[in-house]
């Protein structure tokens, strides 16, 4: 494995949790509104 491939995957890992926290930060402000 070189190193470009494992900071490329490490960087998408990265953007994706982001992703989850704030999709379920939503979620839980909506269900917390209502």
């Amino acid at each position: 494995m070189n190193l470009t491939s494992c900071s490329e995957l490490s960087l998408y890992a990265c953007q994706n949790s982001c992703f989850i926290l704030n999709f379920g930060l939503e979620m839980w402000r909506s269900s917390v509104e209502t």
